[in-house]
């Protein structure tokens, strides 16, 4: 992108972990890393490296532990990032609890382990990566070839972990493909499936779905965390602006089943 009176940007990149730490969003952390003796015990909740700490802040708290431990319960990210932590954990003795959501850029993140548990009442969810750019055409055809050279290495680590066939990954990559326990012990996307504590398994057994969507999408989590990274703001006239927000929600966001 060019600005005025400067010369051309470098091509936009799609690590958030290049970003320096004022251009970042600020958010609550979506990791933290405490030590048992060799061991890593990490969970990792929230939007990984989207905003606030960067996947290289989670591979430098991790060090030199001879093991890692991971409990994780997200709904994606950025999966520049996702991928980022598969190429750090992958060759590593990791150990990864799905006690919750796991979804988007949390795919990666999950099959880098040589052990992969999941709890009976969650879910898991792979597709493609999503992205956006504001550019010239320059800029979104790079963007564009960033964003297919992510959704390869997505579609590779997915096939060899789960030795399914090139076709069926595809597939699921073709859409928001939702996994039960049951489903993705048999996909190969995990490795056991574990009984939920009993306070959870009460809440799972009410009526709850095989395998529920989730009540809110990433894109909108994605959305509310820009929004409330903004903080207050000032306007002229709340009954205006109110307006405008109405009208740009008719004619602007479409409503999926």
């Amino acid at each position: 992108m060019q600005e005025l009176g400067l010369a051309p940007a470098p091509p936009p990149r799609l690590e958030l972990d290049a970003m320096p730490a004022h251009a970042r969003i600020e958010s609550p952390h979506w990791f933290c890393v405490s030590r048992a003796g060799d061991t890593a015990l990490v969970n990792i909740s929230g939007e990984i490296g989207l905003s606030g700490q960067t996947a290289s802040d989670l591979i430098a708290a991790v060090g030199d532990a001879e093991k890692i431990v991971v409990a994780l319960d997200s709904i994606g990210g950025s999966m520049s990032a996702g991928i980022q932590l598969f190429d750090a954990f992958h060759t590593r003795d990791v150990e990864v609890q799905i006690i919750g959501h796991c979804y988007s850029a949390a795919i990666p993140v999950v099959l880098a382990a040589r052990r992969i548990v999941m709890l009976r009442n969650t879910t898991m969810m792979v597709h493609k990566a999503v992205s956006f750019c504001l550019g010239n055409e320059e800029d979104l055809e790079c963007h564009a070839r960033g964003v297919r050279k992510l959704n390869l290495r997505l579609r590779e680590i997915i096939a060899q972990r789960t030795e399914q066939p090139l076709a069926t990954v595809d597939d699921w990559l073709s859409r928001d493909s939702y996994f039960s326990a049951p489903e993705a012990l048999a996909a190969g996307l995990v490795d056991e499936i574990v009984e939920p504590p009993a306070a959870l398994e009460t809440v799972a057994d009410a009526g709850t779905p095989e395998a529920p969507e989730p009540t809110q999408t990433e894109d909108e989590a994605i959305f509310h965390a820009f929004l409330g990274a903004m903080g207050s703001i000032k306007v002229r006239s709340k009954t205006e602006l109110g307006r405008s927000l109405t009208a740009w929600l008719v004619h602007k966001v479409t409503e999926t089943c």
